[in-house]
């Protein structure tokens, strides 16, 4: 097994086994597993690098949410790993995703799991800010979690050129409806944009 592979299994076990402590009942557990393996597939298929920062992104999203947020609904931090809002060849194709999550056998959350990952506008959507701000809170905790996490990364990007756009749309969008949706989110937007904005001065 390569290193890059062990990695992502690493994060599958870790993705369960904080999901197990926040509260996620022992049924659906299988759905977060199977959305993993999902979101790992086209990492894993370039190859990406184990240590490229957004190889672990998908757990590190559901992290977020269940660290952060508390948030133990298995359809959230599913939705949350089957997003990927910043590099197109990363996304989990939407027929593939309904294949996957099926054979998972996870019935209405699956469902919800993938209704919620497709309603997570992608930043160069003409009505972008539109359809994010009118989301259920769900996709809001999905959209925010994911981008924190971009965030929070960026600076270990080797091409700079995604950073600035990245920092302007936190700053613009992401960080302020984070203040309406939750504190602790709100708390981590506002630390990542600092820590940004000293790198650029320096």
């Amino acid at each position: 097994m390569s290193e890059a592979s062990e990695r992502a299994q690493a994060m599958s076990r870790r993705v369960v086994r904080t999901a197990r402590h926040v509260g996620t009942p022992p049924a659906d557990l299988p759905l977060l597993e199977r959305a993993h393996a999902l979101a790992m597939e086209p990492r894993l298929d370039l190859p990406l690098d184990g240590h490229d920062p957004d190889f672990l992104h998908p757990g590190r999203s559901a992290l977020i949410l269940m660290l952060d947020v508390g948030e133990a609904d298995p359809a959230v931090l599913a939705a949350a790993m089957l997003t990927e809002t910043e590099r197109p060849e990363l996304r989990v194709p939407v027929a593939r995703a309904a294949d996957g999550i099926a054979l998972a056998g996870s019935g209405a959350a699956g469902e919800r799991a993938l209704r919620w990952a497709a309603e997570v506008p992608l930043p160069d959507a003409d009505d972008f800010v539109e359809r994010l701000v009118l989301a259920p809170r769900e996709v809001q905790l999905v959209a925010l979690a994911e981008r924190l996490d971009h965030l929070r990364h960026a600076h270990l990007w080797e091409d700079l050129r995604r950073v600035r756009p990245t920092r302007v749309l936190a700053e613009e969008v992401y960080g302020p409806l984070a203040h309406r949706v939750h504190p602790r989110l709100a708390q981590r937007y506002d630390r990542s944009l600092f820590a940004i904005a000293r790198r650029e001065r320096h």
